[in-house]
């Protein structure tokens, strides 16, 4: 393993693609209004996704964009027109799940990286793989051992989805079926063992899941990772890291505002959720564990002392005697359970 393994993060808009960046992802993977087959919400539009990479490649963060859509001959003239357009706009790779789109990619887009997406496949039964795929992210279930022998045998480039989906469990029926466990899928006291298998990036499921999900999943994967890229199996992730990863989807964390700026003394803030003064907050600070604080005070832009934020998306301020947050700094309230 020459390279720390790459992670890769969701972003279903504009604000989630720059909170990943500020959590530590090393390249982010969205959708296109084109080509998906979620289409509607959560999807970028061109001008979207021109922004889009050009924040994200001034941060050196790499984007990738899913082509995931089963295409007929009438698609096929726009469809070219598309990925010739992703390709000149310099995005990073595309990622696609059907062989026909994966050759036309190749045909059309020869320099061009492609990722085929294996992951909807049940066990190894994704074999062989697109020949010439620059990365195949593998299907779900399999065990470390079939892992370590796909890279030992093809020394492919793997990716493997972490955290966020639906586990799949062997059922040991007649058919050999795989079916959901409602368990969320959650790697991450599994990273270094997948590293030293051969997994090159590690890949975060949810593009529709709420931007305190990808900041608090986010941070947790990001933290540990680069430790265990330091020390190695004598790194040993804490119980406050699983307890933190396991709030990213749980109703006990209420998402109330997000950092849009600071200077000395003060915070600047949009409100997301229900809070007021006196209550105490905790601030999802990227690289460390969250910590408390109380909101001794709250002020609207003009200087108004308020007693509670109750506007969807309202500006706000509050005295802050520590150290400026970055911004797109996820703050929440733990509710009692």
């Amino acid at each position: 393993m020459k390279s720390k393994p790459e992670l890769l993060a969701p972003a279903g808009d504009l604000e989630k693609l720059r909170t990943a960046i500020v959590y530590g992802a090393d390249a982010v993977y969205l959708r296109g209004d084109a080509f998906s087959l979620w289409t509607g919400a959560g999807n970028f539009g061109e001008a979207e996704l021109v922004e889009g990479l050009y924040y994200a490649h001034s941060a050196g963060v790499r984007i990738y964009v899913a082509v995931d859509f089963y295409a007929s001959n009438a698609d096929l003239g726009t469809l070219e027109e598309y990925i010739h357009w992703l390709d000149a706009l310099g995005i990073d790779a595309v990622i696609v799940s059907a062989p026909d789109i994966f050759s036309l990619a190749q045909k059309i887009a020869p320099r061009l990286d492609i990722h085929f997406n294996a992951a909807r496949e049940a066990g190894a039964a994704f074999w062989p793989p697109q020949a010439g795929a620059d990365r195949v992210i593998l299907p779900r279930g399999l065990a470390l051992g079939e892992i370590a022998a796909i890279h030992r045998q093809s020394r492919l480039n793997l990716g493997v989805l972490i955290h966020g989906s639906p586990v799949l469990d062997w059922e040991d029926d007649t058919q050999g079926a795989c079916f959901p466990n409602p368990r969320e899928l959650s790697l991450l006291p599994r990273l270094g063992q997948l590293a030293q298998a051969g997994i090159s990036s590690f890949m975060i499921a949810g593009r529709m899941r709420s931007v305190h999900y990808l900041a608090t999943v986010l941070n947790a994967y990001r933290v540990n990772l680069d430790a265990w890229w330091q020390q190695g199996d004598e790194h040993r992730i804490s119980e406050a890291w699983l307890q933190e990863l396991a709030r990213g989807g749980h109703r006990s964390a209420t998402f109330v505002a997000v950092v849009k700026g600071s200077e000395p003394g003060w915070l600047y803030l949009e409100q997301r959720g229900l809070f007021g003064r006196g209550e105490t907050l905790e601030a999802v600070v990227p690289g460390q564990l969250p910590y408390q604080f109380t909101v001794n005070k709250l002020y609207d832009p003009d200087g108004n002392l308020l007693e509670q934020a109750l506007d969807h998306r309202q500006e706000l301020k509050i005295p802050w005697p520590g150290q400026p947050l970055p911004q797109f700094t996820v703050l929440r309230r733990v509710d009692k359970e």
